[in-house]
This record gives structure tokens, sequence and C-alpha cells, in this order.
């Protein structure tokens, strides 16, 4: 699947993806709506390098920032020991350490020595009073582990110092002893450690939890993501092809037309009515520039027999047949119209009024073809003939089609037309047209959007490869929105934009590719 056709199917299934994330935001929304607010106080902790070996040691303190590594640790060891138990005791016999473990997290601020100490309760003092809380305890034990170093070093110092004589005591080395108890003296009553409160932690105006604004936000999201993965399983799962551009993929060929559904345009259903003064539509003009397009198709070739199948049945192969054919006849052109449909072929002659003799009577030798052809009027001054497959089936459709009389019928209306569009029924469902298709000049395929399956195209498209049948190109029917490209010509906007009236007898009596069931005299799609 390209970017193109992804697009197509984001367009097409867009609804879907719409309701997935307007349904996952609304649940996101209720949801952070219902759950109870929570708030976060946090207070911050200083760490430094602990400088009672230095002094024990008799070597000069110098400070060295912390690395990573370290601050790490410092991180790690805010949680570690009975501190959650300590606080826990402190703010009163209701709370367990569980809970205020729970309650408080620790964190890293960037690149500096502090540690920030969160802790997260149903209202801002209690809030509050967890993160103090628990900041000064840990202090606390870490000032009192400080002291208790300070004074086994101060112990250790002094009795090295009582162990001098006089004489040692006032040398360099007695004298530094000295100096170092006094240093440690100091730090004793200082009571200073390696860490030490920056900043307490202050009511918090505002509820850290829920976020409506970003859990809607992320529920939009996530609803996209569900919508889009449903969107393409459905795509994936729908075999029938919904653009025509997919018909064109499916099929490997040109795109020669898009026939646009009937809703859209007015398409008098009457025969006989006109309006002389009306400009055409754009319906009467697809097949008119579908036919000009097709008479320069290829100029080495004479185009003048012309075979429409589908893959399927109800694709429109009747409505494209007869509009085409009486698009050529209005341009003045000797133009027939033959029903190959021999099992059903009773659509066509409801424009005649008879269905007796047709092709079927022909081809057995009943009838002579110039008693089987019907006229009917098209437009002011257009005439088309009409050959139609006859009342009653035969028992043998198939070999009559590939008869020799087929041949000759076929030599006959090549001889006398400028032009012979032949019907036929659907050649996924019945093989009589397939002896056609090596005896007329071109093919032409009619594949209906949302109708068309992928799987059957494809069929069809291997079975005329391997027949070496001469298609000319797909015309798509019962195309929603068709593009100006569709009509070949560049004038299919100006005629969208204003939207006339049928012109007389070209549109009086077209089926509509839209609806190939059409009453009062029109085409009706029966094969």
């Amino acid at each position: 699947m390209n970017l193109d056709r992804a697009l197509r199917v984001a367009r097409r299934r867009g609804p879907i993806v719409v309701i997935c994330m307007v349904i996952a935001a609304a649940s996101a929304f209720v949801f952070a709506k219902r759950e109870p607010k929570q708030y976060t106080a946090a207070a911050s902790l200083l760490f430094a390098n602990n400088q009672v070996g230095a002094e024990a040691t008799g070597l000069s303190p110098v400070y060295v920032p912390l690395t990573q590594a370290q601050q790490d640790t410092n991180v790690q060891l805010v949680g570690l020991g009975d501190v959650a138990a300590k606080t826990a005791a402190q703010l009163g016999p209701r709370w367990r350490p569980g809970e205020i473990a729970a309650a408080v997290s620790e964190a890293p601020n960037s690149d500096t020595s502090l540690v920030i100490v969160s802790a997260t309760a149903s209202t801002p003092a209690l809030a509050q009073k967890i993160a103090n809380t628990y900041s000064y305890v840990f202090v606390t034990e870490q000032r009192q582990a400080t002291v208790t170093a300070i004074a086994s070093a101060q112990r250790l110092v002094n009795d090295q110092y009582n162990a001098l004589t006089p004489a040692q005591r006032a040398a360099p080395d007695g004298l530094a002893l000295a100096d170092r108890a006094q240093s440690l003296a100091v730090l004793a009553k200082l009571q200073t450690g390696n860490v030490s409160i920056a900043g307490q932690a202050a009511k918090p105006s505002a509820p850290s939890a829920p976020k409506v604004s970003r859990d809607t936000a992320l529920g939009a999201v996530i609803g996209l993501l569900i919508g889009v993965a449903i969107a393409f399983m459905i795509e994936r799962l729908d075999r029938r092809m919904r653009d025509p551009e997919e018909l064109e993929e499916a099929y490997e060929s040109p795109l020669l037309a898009q026939v646009p559904q009937r809703s859209q345009y007015r398409v008098l259903s009457a025969l006989g009515q006109s309006n002389q003064s009306a400009m055409p539509s754009i319906y009467d003009e697809v097949f008119t520039l579908l036919r000009s397009y097709l008479r320069y198709f290829s100029v080495d070739r004479d185009l003048r027999t012309l075979l429409v199948i589908s893959a399927g049945p109800a694709e429109g192969k009747t409505t494209v047949s007869y509009n085409l054919a009486k698009a050529a006849a209005v341009l003045g052109s000797r133009v027939l119209l033959v029903e190959g449909d021999l099992r059903r072929g009773t659509t066509i002659s409801q424009l005649i009024g008879r269905a007796d003799p047709g092709l079927a009577d022909v081809l057995i030798g009943d009838a002579r073809i110039e008693e089987a052809i019907h006229s009917i009027e098209v437009g002011p001054n257009g005439v088309l003939d009409v050959l139609v497959a006859g009342e009653v089936p035969p028992p043998n459709p198939g070999e009559l089609i590939e008869s020799h009389a087929m041949e000759a019928v076929l030599e006959r209306a090549r001889a006398v037309y400028d032009f012979v569009v032949i019907d036929t029924p659907p050649l996924s469902l019945i093989a009589d047209a397939i002896p056609l298709l090596t005896k007329v000049d071109g093919v032409i395929i009619v594949g209906r959007v949302g109708k068309t399956r992928r799987d059957a195209a494809q069929q069809l498209r291997k079975k005329l490869m391997s027949l070496r049948a001469p298609v000319l190109g797909i015309v798509a029917n019962g195309v929603r929105r068709p593009s100006a490209s569709a009509y070949r010509g560049g004038y299919g906007a100006y005629y969208g934009s204003q939207p006339k009236s049928p012109v007389a007898a070209s549109s009086s009596n077209g089926a509509t590719a839209g609806d190939d069931s059409e009453a009062r005299g029109d085409v009706r799609e029966t094969a």
C-alpha cells in the first residue's frame, strides 16, 4: 500500500477514525473527571561530599562535585532504610510505613546535587506535611550517622595524641594531631553531615492529578491509533474496490472514464421527452467524450466492434453499452447495439417494446438479421439500431455465440455500421462471451465502485491476459465525485459548476450508471 492509497483509505474510512477518537477522548475525559484529586508537594535535599575522612586523616578538605554515580546512589539512599517507618510514626498512629513509601518518590534534579522528595496526598496540607516530615527524618538520620562517625574519628585522634610524649606533642606531627582533634570537635558541635534541606515543600495550589486536558488529549491520540488500525483492518477484509484508481490497479489497464451516480444529476426517464435549448449534462458528456476517446484510441487499427464486459453482475455493462451506443448515434454515426446475453437478454427490448425476433433467432436460422434489428430515435436526428437477444433463451447459448453464424453476424455488422457495441453476461459467472474476446476490435471493462471485488477483478485480468484480448481500458461506474480527469476533455468542471437539464433525446431515455433498475422505459441492468 503506497501513500496515495493509504490517504484514500483514511479519507474513505474517516468516520470510523473520528468516532474512535471521540469515544476514546470522551471516555478519558469522563474517567479523569471521576478520579479523586491528588496533590503533590516537593522538598529539596542538598548532598555534598563527606569531609570527615579528610579531617580524620589530616588532609585538607577539598570540595569535589558529585559524580553521576554518586547522585544516583543518593537518590536510592533517600528511599532506603527505615525512613518511611519513622515518618509514619511522626505523622500519627493511622499511618503505615507502606502508605508513606507509596506516597513518596525521589528523583534527581538535572545535573545538580539536589534530590527532589515528592509526596502525593488527597489534600495540599497533607502532601506538604508528608514531604517535609520525610525530608526532616532522612536528614536527621544522616546527621546522626555523621556525628557518630565524627565521634569515632575524634576518639581515634585523641588516643593517638595521648600516646605521644610531651616532646612528641611539641613536634610537628603532634601539633597536626592536635589540630585534627580540634577540627573534629568543631564538626561534632556543628552536627553537620553530607546532606541538608535545601528547600522545604510548599503547599500546592493545584492538583497534580488527574490532568483532565492531558488525559483527554492522550485518549484522543489513542483513539486515533485505534481508529486507523480498525480502518485499515476493515479495508483489508473488505475486498470491494472503493476508488476508480483501485480498479485501474487491479486490472492493470488505463482508466477511460468515470461514470457518476444518478443521484447527482437529473436524468429524464421518459423516452421521447426533449429540451432542445438545454446544455448537455455531465452524464451525457461522459459518454460523448468516451466515444470520442475510443474513436482515436489507436491510429493503426479501425475500432468498429466493441465488447463491453465485467467481472460480476449488476456492475453496469448494459448501462454503459446503451449510453455509449446512444452517444455515438447522437453524433450521426451508424451504430448497432447487440444484446449478447442470450440467457437473460430482455433488457434493451424495453426500449423497442418487443423482443422477437432476436439474435438467438438469427443464429439458429429462424430469422434474417434485418428482421431482428430494431431502430429507436435518440436525439433530434440520431437513430440507434438494436439487436436484442430474443424473447426465449436458447438451450445452447454458449455454442451459438461460438458458432460461425455469430462470426457472420459480426462481419455483416462491421461492414454496415460505423460502430458496434456488444453487451455481454458477467464473465465470472458465465463463459458465453469468451469466444467473442478475440473476434472484436476492442474490449472495455466495466467496474462498479464499491461493488467489484478485487479477487474477481484479478481473475478476470488473468483470463484476459491468457486469451490476449484487446483490452482498451476500464470504465469506473457509480463514482460519487468524479474528477475532471474522468472526462478526458477538461470540461467536466465547467459543466459540473453549472448543472443543466439533459439534452432532448440524448438524455431523455438514458439509463443511469448509479441505478441499473430504471422504470418507465429506462434500461434495466439484468446481467
